[in-house]
């Protein structure tokens, strides 16, 4: 269940809706903290976060995949599913994508699995969310 929320404020006869995402299921905090890092970058994240990462940083940011995920071919999803899960040949799949980072939640396999790759770089960690940057060719 997606936890969004608007409120409506009222001042002077005007309306107006904000959007709020609970920093416990979207990387606000991080994107708060990492907004140019983030920018003008292929991003690998989770589909809620892709959709996050969209509404932020659109269209400067792309974000790997999004919650429009039954309309992706078979193919991308499941590597999106293998990446989740660091199935074999996670690598290949980084590469095959060109991934600049992979700003993903501390709680997937592939987080630690990317601190032990030597062409991975964590830059940031919050508690939920971690931003690895590829190292330098």
């Amino acid at each position: 269940m997606i936890g969004l929320g608007f409120l409506m404020e009222s001042r002077a006869g005007q309306t107006n809706w904000t959007a709020e995402f609970p920093r416990a299921q979207f990387p606000a905090l991080a994107c708060d903290q990492l907004g140019d890092r983030l920018q003008n970058r292929r991003i690998l994240s989770s589909d809620q976060w892709g959709d996050y990462l969209i509404y932020r940083f659109h269209p400067n940011t792309k974000a790997f995949i999004d919650g429009r995920s039954d309309f992706y071919d078979p193919q991308v999803r499941d590597d999106y599913v293998d990446l989740l899960g660091s199935k074999w040949g996670w690598q290949q799949i980084l590469e095959k994508y060109r991934f600049d980072g992979a700003l993903i939640p501390v709680t997937w396999s592939l987080a630690s699995a990317l601190k032990m790759d030597a062409d991975w770089r964590l830059v940031y960690d919050d508690g939920t969310a971690l931003l690895f940057e590829r190292n330098p060719r």
